[in-house]
């Protein structure tokens, strides 16, 4: 009976000791920018633009750097580079203009801590940001006039001044959302109530405006820089 006794509180304690140390081991990942922001699927990252992405991890055992292997399928859209400390530099190649057919190219990242796995599907998109001289063609009467716009570009998020040539305010302020090839407008600020369209190339663009004043007709854009 006392031999049974001590056989069950060994056991007991084994048991105990190998639960600590689960607990104790790695937990998940988290992929982050270098911010540490979390990143999650549906993050976009422009042609040509980069995104430094780090996996936070919970310390080892013993204090010993989790190794982290990155990587991204499929290849060929976004290109990963070692940027040091285990983050690398997530650089989009591709767009849609580069699909055919066309549609928003896409990679998973991947950073695999030991045998724990993360990872973000991220969305490139087309360089919009820089300067689209653009017509305005007014549609009753055919008159034209010409605006040197400049959209400024966040991810999908597009914003201009549509009377460039005046005095700065925030109000005048448009702001578009680019979806695929679609610019769809999200808010019209004081001056139009709608400049929608679509990017036919990298570097030109038509659609359709209306202003507060009760005008409307349709533009055509060409990026020069």
């Amino acid at each position: 009976m006392k031999n049974s006794l001590v056989l069950i509180v060994v056991t007991i304690s084994f048991l105990c000791c190998a639960l600590s140390a689960k607990a104790q081991s790695p937990g998940g990942a988290t992929l982050v920018d270098e911010k540490g922001r979390p990143v999650q699927d549906g993050t976009v990252l422009v042609k040509g633009k980069s995104i430094v992405l780090a996996a936070k991890v919970a310390p080892s055992d013993g204090g010993v750097p989790a190794r982290i292997t990155w990587s991204s399928a499929p290849a060929g859209a976004v290109d990963l580079k070692d940027d040091g400390n285990g983050r690398v530099r997530a650089t989009a190649l591709r767009d849609w203009f580069d699909e055919m057919p066309r549609r928003e190219p896409t990679a998973r990242v991947i950073a695999c801590v030991n045998t724990v796995c993360v990872s973000a599907l991220i969305t490139c998109l087309p360089e919009v940001t820089g300067r689209w001289p653009t017509r305005l063609l007014e549609g009753f009467f055919g008159a034209t006039e010409d605006r040197n716009l400049v959209f400024v570009q966040d991810g999908r998020t597009i914003t201009f001044d549509p009377e460039p040539f005046n005095l700065p305010d925030p109000g005048r302020i448009a702001t578009l959302r680019l979806e695929g090839a679609s610019l769809r407008m999200v808010n019209s600020g004081n001056v139009i109530t709608r400049f929608d369209g679509t990017l036919t190339s990298r570097s030109a663009g038509n659609g359709n405006w209306a202003s507060k004043w009760g005008f409307s007709g349709t533009w055509t854009a060409y990026k020069t820089q």
